[in-house]
């Protein structure tokens, strides 16, 4: 990161003119108040810095902005300095950081200069956004593929299995929003185990900065902390169920849903992962962004997916040995009374990629071809018995 020459040399200069004058001699009360605001608009290379400006009419000349940089204790001699033109209704003021580092972790406050004294505001920090890798590795199959969204990250989570380091889960989170757009996971009786319960291990994703978190050990106020790869999904160590209560795998869900109807269909696709027939089930969940927030500024989703690829242990079964099924739920409350999962909530997956606007389980192409991919996506559910539904 450069430092903006100019305004170095500024400060240089005027920092020489004032040691030799009396700032308090005349009755002076001071340029007035500098308070650092936040960073918004947060991109790989840029964001929006701001602060609040309250001048007073001896210090309506003073010069204020933001100074940034990588160190602990931004300033000229160490970071950038951008100066700001004027403030709005509010003493509001902002600059734009320019040519910043993705991925990483910046510093700043705002400044006011006045007869060559600087006057800080509070030190605040913010971090880039890092590319996002890409969706679909070789081999992965419950991923999805890529969604547009520049505020959007792609976050992988490993573990022990058998002494072995495999894939747990991955998640699209989205630093604007604080929830996961899907997470995608494995599923058969290997992955599941047995070994512990439930953690309620509440925290924060170790693999996002904190920054970019909400709290979930708070609670959302009004809404359960909804899972998306369920805690029973995850009972092989301490570890791996824990990592099921991160804030990335969380979103705020209705009560009677999450206890319900949803928890009722997390059962359900257990006993199809762990069935006699099934290899592996390769599952993804999600949330649609919704038009409202908590108070903490989380997004509270409008609907919920799951999307089922089946794999078979003999390739006779299905297509290629493969199988589909998707479900999609309005987010509602869905009453206190215990309702099965019935064959009219299943749709197919192509139904639900058209929902959603994006593709599910891009790399079954490679796995079993272009044509039996489509095969397995289009298949009404309803109409293959291997899934067992009863009629609602």
């Amino acid at each position: 990161m450069k430092r903006i020459a100019s305004a170095f040399i500024f400060f240089t200069i005027i920092f020489s003119a004032g040691c030799s004058k009396d700032n308090g001699s005349s009755g002076d009360n001071g340029p007035g108040r500098i308070v650092t605001g936040s960073a918004t608009r947060l991109e790989q290379t840029s964001a929006v810095l701001s602060g609040y400006a309250y001048l007073s009419k001896s210090g309506k000349n003073a010069g204020f902005g933001i100074v940034y940089s990588m160190e602990a204790e931004p300033s000229p001699e160490n970071g950038e300095v951008l100066f700001a033109s004027g403030v709005d209704a509010n003493k509001m003021f902002s600059v734009s950081a320019e040519a910043l580092d993705p991925g990483t972790l910046y510093r700043f406050r705002a400044f006011i200069i006045y007869k060559g004294e600087l006057t800080y505001g509070e030190i605040k920090s913010f971090s880039t956004l890092s590319p996002a890798p890409e969706p679909a590795p070789a081999g992965w199959l419950e991923l999805p593929g890529p969604i547009e969204g520049s505020d959007l990250h792609i976050v992988r989570h490993y573990m022990d299995l058998d002494g072995e380091t495999v894939r747990n889960w991955t998640c699209c989170y989205s630093y604007t929003d604080l929830i996961s757009y899907w997470v995608a996971y494995p599923l058969n009786t290997g992955y599941i185990g047995d070994w512990v319960k439930r953690t309620d291990a509440w925290g924060y994703d170790p693999e996002v900065p904190e920054a970019y978190q909400y709290d979930i050990t708070f609670g959302y106020g009004g809404y359960d902390r909804g899972h998306q790869l369920p805690s029973a999904d995850r009972y092989g160590s301490w570890e791996r169920n824990a990592s099921t209560f991160y804030s990335t795998n969380m979103t705020p869900q209705k009560a009677t849903f999450n206890q319900k109807t949803w928890a009722y269909l997390e059962a359900l696709v257990r006993d199809w992962a762990t069935s006699y027939s099934c290899d592996t089930m390769y599952v993804v969940t999600g949330a649609v962004r919704g038009t409202s927030v908590t108070r903490a500024g989380v997004n509270i989703p409008s609907a919920y997916f799951k999307a089922l690829l089946r794999l078979a242990k003999t390739t006779s079964m299905g297509h290629e040995g493969f199988n589909g099924i998707a479900f999609w739920y309005d987010h509602t409350e869905w009453g206190d009374v215990d309702a099965p999962i019935t064959k009219d909530m299943a749709i197919s997956i192509s139904t639900l990629e058209e929902k959603l606007g994006y593709t599910l389980f891009p790399n079954l192409d490679d796995a079993i071809g272009k044509t039996e991919a489509q095969a397995v996506k289009s298949e009404d559910p309803q109409k293959i018995s291997l899934w067992g539904l009863p009629d609602a």
